[in-house]
């Protein structure tokens, strides 16, 4: 047998294949005997060409053979399976046989295709609308506590400033001089009442009349006191002669008991009060008998004096205008009812706003003599107002308001001397403070309502577990203020507002929680438009409702008394005290400016 060598596996050099690269080739076959076509490659010295033996016995033949003329078995194997994937007209044909695949494929790509693209953005949409939900709370969440963290700051560095002062020599120096000492050098002024001034003319009062300083602070112990027993006599007051030398303006006159010769020549007096607090500005004119109210009349502006105090610390110019505004009214009111003194006292707003003198220099402009007193001052004055109505009862008296609710349990029995006030203080909580810090928007979320309601019941809570163990709990919680004389007219539906009505109204929790799932799905207008509403009020009556509800609950209270009397009806009662020379009962002496 003839053997073709193929040239390329020869040795360089050689003629001879090499041995272990050579191969066969048999002439009349179809493939090689050797080793595998994979380990083929030729070397540097191969030709591009296969070389071709020649021979006389026979044609010309390759020296190897194609893939072309080898078949595959791998291609040959395929061929011979079946096929397990269906082609587009077989599922189609498959898609036909099948009922439900032919109607998901008419629903999906038929005329109800529109139906089904709504379905699935309608799923999309509800599948994103609880991680959003969720996304905004935790933002507003996070925004409120931001805001609360700002407010602590800012009060912490108005008490070191505070602290700073009353530790500055000048400080110690003011402070002692209320207390009656004076420095070495100085004299001690004994003023005995005023002058007498047989000229009637107020101009000349106005020019002419002494002012007599600040009367003394009494101590805050609970003072008992018998009407009748009290001997009228000029008031003795101690100033230093620096502090006299102080002047006022003209038309501010302080007015001391039996400084004034018509106050003192008779038993009953009329008075005006003014109350500047958080959401309205308050004005009563009421003729004073033996330490009570005879006849008095009242005149409420919604003045929003705490509009944004809570978040910047700050009266708003805007704000301090409208009350300049409305005093200026009750001024002229006064005038003309003949008040013989008013008394002007600010509270929570003016406590907490760092330029109050804004407001206390355009009241002093008035020719009135604001008082901004502390929060216990205004949960005495309060109670003294609303005890008359309970005499002998242990009761609680709660005045929420707009920047605070002040807190006072106590027994008032005149007829026996007896004032007993104890629990008395003044948590910083109201109707426009929880406003601005939980409520976004009215109507509020579900969120936002439970937050300010779990916020309020925190704060009462804290309350009421911080009275001693022997603290004896009042069986009556009597409420005053325009939440809860607004929720009587709203939940009686008192068009137009009736005092009468309102004055010694009992109000459950249940009507309460009604209120307020009634106002919590309305915006400002829409409560504004409920019957009993004042439209001025519409913005934080809701607020305003949870911080009752939260009181009641904290306390155990399933029912609340509410009463027309308020902190003004104690102004009036004390004024009466001090004219009639009488220790005053709340052991708080109001500053007096006559008209």
């Amino acid at each position: 047998m003839d053997q073709i060598y193929d040239n390329r596996y020869y040795s360089a050099g050689s003629r001879e294949p090499s041995p272990r690269r050579a191969r066969t080739v048999q002439l009349g076959g179809s493939a090689y005997a050797g080793a595998d076509r994979s380990t083929q490659r030729p070397t540097s010295t191969s030709r591009p060409n296969a070389q071709m033996n020649t021979s006389s016995d026979g044609p010309v033949r390759p020296a190897r053979s194609t893939h072309a003329s080898r078949p595959s078995a791998q291609t040959h194997d395929r061929s011979s399976r079946p096929s397990s994937r269906l082609s587009g007209s077989d599922f189609m044909r498959y898609a036909n046989d099948n009922a439900v695949v032919k109607a998901i494929y008419d629903f999906t790509h038929g005329s109800l295709r529109p139906l089904f693209i709504g379905i699935v953005v309608a799923l999309a949409l509800v599948s994103l609308y609880f991680p959003v939900r969720d996304l905004y709370v935790a933002k507003r969440s996070n925004d409120i506590l931001a805001k609360q963290v700002e407010i602590r700051e800012q009060y912490r560095d108005e008490m070191k400033k505070d602290t700073d002062k009353w530790l500055s020599e000048e400080g110690i120096k003011d402070r002692a001089r209320e207390l009656g000492m004076v420095m070495p050098g100085e004299k001690r002024i004994e003023v005995q009442g005023l002058d007498e001034d047989s000229d009637s003319s107020s101009s000349k009062k106005s020019s002419n009349a002494r002012r007599p300083a600040k009367l003394p602070r009494k101590s805050k112990k609970s003072v008992r006191t018998r009407r009748g027993t009290s001997k009228r006599s000029t008031c003795c007051l101690g100033l230093t002669a620096s502090r006299a030398r102080r002047s006022r303006p003209a038309a501010s006159r302080r007015v001391a008991p039996g400084g004034e010769s018509a106050m003192t020549n008779c038993k009953r007096y009329k008075v005006a009060a003014i109350d500047l607090g958080t959401v309205s500005s308050r004005l009563v004119l009421a003729q004073v008998e033996a330490g009570a109210i005879v006849e008095s009349s009242k005149h409420t502006e919604i003045t929003d004096l705490g509009e944004g105090v809570d978040a910047t610390g700050r009266f708003c110019e805007a704000a301090v205008e409208r009350v300049l505004a409305a005093c200026r009214m009750f001024v002229d009111e006064a005038r003309t009812f003949g008040a013989a003194c008013v008394c002007t006292t600010c509270t929570s707003a003016a406590r907490d706003a760092s330029n109050a003198t804004l407001l206390l220099d355009g009241l002093r402009g008035l020719g009135l003599e604001p008082q901004v007193i502390p929060g216990e001052v205004e949960a005495r004055l309060t109670f003294f107002g609303v005890a008359h109505d309970f005499a002998g009862e242990l009761i609680i008296v709660a005045d929420s308001g707009g920047g605070s609710t002040e807190l006072a349990t106590g027994v008032y029995a005149p007829e026996r001397g007896v004032f007993a006030l104890e629990g008395t203080r003044s948590l910083d909580i109201g109707c426009r403070r929880v406003t601005e810090r939980f409520f976004s928007a009215l109507p509020p979320s579900t969120n936002e309502l439970a937050a300010a309601a779990a916020w309020a019941g925190e704060q009462f809570s804290a309350y009421f577990w911080g009275l001693p163990s022997d603290f004896e709990r009042a069986e009556r919680l009597v409420a005053v203020g325009g939440t809860v004389t607004t929720l009587v007219a709203l939940v009686h539906e008192l068009e137009p507002y009736d005092s009468n009505f309102v004055h010694l109204r009992e109000l459950t929790m249940e009507q309460i929680s009604a209120a307020i799932d009634r106002m919590s799905t309305l915006d400002v207008e829409g409560i504004a438009a409920l019957p009993g509403v004042q439209p001025k009020r519409a913005g934080v009556i809701l607020a305003g409702a949870v911080v009752i509800r939260e009181l009641m609950r904290a306390g155990g209270y399933k029912t609340l008394t509410v009463s027309e009397n308020s902190l003004l009806a104690g102004m009036a009662a004390t004024i009466n005290e001090t004219l009639d020379g009488t220790t005053p009962t709340i052991a708080w002496t109001p500053s007096l400016s006559a008209l």
